[in-house]
């Protein structure tokens, strides 16, 4: 007597190539550290130097000194991480002009440029992008994606978020590292 009653062989192939695929996606919806459980070690962010998407030059760490650095890493593969574009879209064009928030996508796919970019255009993605942050969504420890990270305005890791964020939790990041009053 099979395992499976009343399921053929193909229907359970199916069935279990199907959850199979849930279980490998899991980790682009997993939320593994709770809001504000990353500023309590407040430590240093790890170094980094970027390409931009459009070519234009790199981004480091050192170079946003004295910013709130919000990044968002993501991938042309993960679902989720179209999803919450919307929000990112909208806490950037909020933020963009305040002199103390800088937001970056950083995509950790390895298909080239001009895919990277169609997938940015396709989502009608506003905030600028790098390039290259397989190595650096590792260094930070991020197991899913999407995964966002706050970096505060003295180089120190601050918050981090894996899984689809919501409006109020950038707002909440970017609330407490305001309080803090060292942004410039």
């Amino acid at each position: 007597m099979s395992a499976w009653p009343g399921l053929d062989g193909a229907r359970r192939g199916v069935l279990v190539a199907g959850v199979l695929a849930l279980l490998l996606c899991m980790g682009c919806w997993t939320e593994t550290q709770a809001p504000g459980a990353a500023a309590e070690a407040a430590a240093p962010a790890p170094e980094f130097d970027l390409d931009r998407l459009d070519g234009s030059d790199q981004v480091s760490l050192a170079s946003l000194t004295g910013k709130i650095v919000i990044l968002d890493f993501w991938a042309t593969w993960c679902p989720p991480c179209a999803l919450q574009v919307p929000v990112l879209n909208a806490f950037y064009r909020e933020n963009r002009d305040a002199g103390d928030v800088v937001v970056y996508g950083v995509s950790v796919d390895q298909v080239g440029i001009e895919a990277i970019q169609a997938w940015v255009d396709e989502q009608g993605v506003e905030y600028p992008n790098l390039v290259g942050g397989d190595p650096l969504s590792r260094e930070l420890g991020a197991v899913g994606f999407p995964a966002l990270f706050v970096i505060g305005p003295d180089g120190t890791l601050q918050d981090s978020h894996e899984g689809i964020i919501e409006r109020e939790t950038l707002d909440g990041f970017l609330a407490k590292q305001r309080a803090r009053g060292d942004a410039g």
